[in-house]
Formats: C-alpha cells, structure tokens, sequence
C-alpha cells in the first residue's frame, strides 16, 4: 500500500527541469538567467556551483587554477575537499547572497603515506537577484598550514 502511494505521489510530481546554461563572464566570475523570478531559494542549485569550480580549474587563467597548478608535484594530488556554506542572506522570495568555502589540499598518492596539508581556503560568492545567478570567485587565502621537520 505504502509503496503503491509512493509511485502515485511520484508519477504526479512535476519532473525538475535541468538548470540553465551556466555562461562564464572572464575566468573567474559565471551568470546563469533562470525562468523563476521569485523561486524561493531554487535558483541556487548544487549543479551549476559545481558547473562553475570545474570551468574555473579548467580555465588555465582562472586564479583557481593558478592556485592548485602551484601546488602540483610529481606524487602528490591537489583536491578542493568539501565545500561548506559560510554566509546566507535571504531577502523575500528572489534575492539569495551566498558565500561557500573550501580548503584547497595536496595529499601524497605514494605508497602507504598519509601525508596531506590544506595550503589555502577558497571562497566563491553565489547570489541571485531575481532571476539572474552571479557565481564568482571571492578569494584564496593562505593558511598557515603545519610542515613537516
């Protein structure tokens, strides 16, 4: 019964449309026009944040890419470990600001080692007004990060 009425709530939901294309405005900086002027925080999806951070790594003039490209050496990755809202303002149904942030990693692939160190933290801005969504890169700042002896 429960599994039926589940498949019926289901089959009855509108099915969610894809987001609109995400247009790079420079290296380090994204617009995306949405159709819902008053979307109650839709416009602000997952998909095209994470659209933009891969245009940015991508884009070999992006600071971003800059950034990880410096931290690059023979055995070792550099990854952007999750990221994590670090400001929310909501203003009616429309206007979103946002700030998400995430540490910038190298981490040995030899071996057995377990050697990683976070060298920076990038913040980029995610805001709407009305149907226009602004992604941009706000900064990369250096941690005083641990070395080894």
């Amino acid at each position: 019964m429960r599994l039926a009425l589940l498949l019926i709530l289901a089959a009855a939901a509108p099915a969610l449309a894809a987001p609109p294309k995400l247009v790079m405005k420079g290296h380090d900086a994204a617009e995306a026009t949405y159709p819902d002027k008053c979307s109650n925080g839709a416009n602000s999806e997952k998909t095209n944040r994470d659209a933009f951070v891969a245009k940015m790594l991508a884009d070999k003039e992006s600071q971003l890419a800059k950034a990880k490209a410096k931290l690059e050496q023979a055995d070792f990755e550099v990854v952007l470990d999750g990221w994590t809202q670090t400001f929310h303002l909501r203003e009616g149904c429309a206007d979103i600001s946002m700030s998400y942030s995430a540490f910038l990693i190298k981490r040995s692939t030899m071996g057995n080692s377990h050697e990683v160190t976070a060298f920076a933290v990038v913040t980029i801005d995610d805001d709407v007004t009305s149907d226009k969504r602004t992604l941009k890169l706000r900064a990369i700042s250096d941690l005083k990060s641990r070395t080894q002896p």
